[in-house]
């Protein structure tokens, strides 16, 4: 649903492009391009940093956060009820090849590698506010990490085949008991992360 003034549309998706580049830099990470609603980040080159898997965690959880920010802004706007709002995001694993996309020129590179393919394939899979892992990256994690996510049934992804994939999430505030109070372990839970890497968001706005 769009607000009919379209200032509030363009500082929507200025505060949403202008965060999520942050965090992916901020974290050490690439922010590789924007797709419509969709950011692709990298991690670990063009060095493989010993912490990147760690970095690229934190930034998943960060963008979580940016998501559920610029969606309840965007909420203020409108009149109607929005269904779902947040982000999903996806996370893999593997080896890219960095290529330049104009002859004898560094000024403008590109990467090819299955893992994005994959990424894209498991962003489809993740809920609003979820965070999705490929098995590779699942097992670099270390025991208290791994023991946050569920394991998924395995994902039928286009063009590649079945995969065995992972969730962490969702990271919504949880709803009050019977007595009004509410339980924040599973809000808090992500900020107990300390490890990740590849990364996909996009909009889960309706």
């Amino acid at each position: 649903r769009h607000p009919r003034e379209e200032a509030v549309s363009r500082r929507a998706l200025t505060s949403s492009a202008s965060k999520t580049r942050y965090r992916v830099i901020n974290e050490g990470g690439m922010l590789y391009q924007f797709l419509g609603d969709s950011v692709v980040g990298l991690f670990g080159i063009p060095e493989e940093d010993p912490g990147y898997l760690s970095h690229a965690i934190e930034c998943a959880g960060g963008l979580v956060d940016v998501g559920a920010s610029v969606a309840t802004e965007w909420q203020r706007q409108l009149d109607q009820i929005q269904p779902a709002a947040g982000v999903h995001v996806a996370m893999t694993l593997g080896d890219l090849q960095v290529l330049s996309l104009r002859p004898l020129s560094r000024t403008h590179m590109g990467v090819v590698g299955d893992c994005i393919n994959l990424s894209a394939r498991l962003n489809g899979v993740a809920g609003c506010d979820e965070i999705v892992v490929s098995n590779m990256l699942y097992q670099r994690l270390p025991d208290p990490v791994r023991a946050q996510f569920q394991e998924l049934s395995p994902v039928d992804a286009k063009n590649i085949g079945r995969v065995h994939a992972w969730k962490l999430g969702p990271f919504g505030a949880p709803a009050p008991d019977s007595e009004g109070h509410r339980d924040n372990r599973r809000a808090c839970r992500r900020r107990n992360v300390s490890s990740a890497s590849g990364l996909r968001a996009t909009s889960g706005n309706g």
